[in-house]
């Protein structure tokens, strides 16, 4: 990430999914989960790229949220998905920037019978106006 606002864009994001009270079961951390800390969500990769909107700077983000529960407990991911979408319908508070658009844009269920895990990867898109002249 080249920026400062780009990094505040994605502490904001992890900070509303750690204050959301209907993803509370869930730990959420940037490392792998570790099996005793199921369920899980891992932010990132972070993918940036310039944009503008004609008058102002700004960035692209795309951030990756891959979400980890046991096996049987695959409502619990769906209901977090929800949650994720509802939550991104309030503007992230960013300090550097200002949030322009912010959605879920993917999202991918699968089940991993050999580790008995159910896995959702989610893809969240947040658009930051940097506020300064292109």
């Amino acid at each position: 990430m080249t920026n400062l606002a780009t990094r505040d864009a994605v502490k904001a994001l992890v900070a509303a999914l750690q204050s959301d009270t209907a993803l509370g079961a869930f730990t959420i951390t940037d490392r792998p989960a570790r099996p005793s800390a199921l369920p899980h969500i891992r932010v990132g990769p972070v993918s940036e790229e310039p944009w503008s909107t004609g008058t102002s700077n700004g960035a692209k983000l795309s951030v990756s949220l891959a979400l980890t529960s046991r096996s049987g407990s695959f409502s619990l991911l769906v209901d977090a998905a929800d949650a994720i979408a509802a939550l991104l319908e309030t503007p992230l508070t960013i300090t550097a920037a200002t949030s322009v658009v912010q959605r879920l844009t993917t999202t991918r269920f699968a089940h991993e019978p050999s580790g008995n895990l159910e896995r959702a990867t989610l893809s969240v898109a947040l658009l930051i106006d940097l506020g300064d002249a292109p």
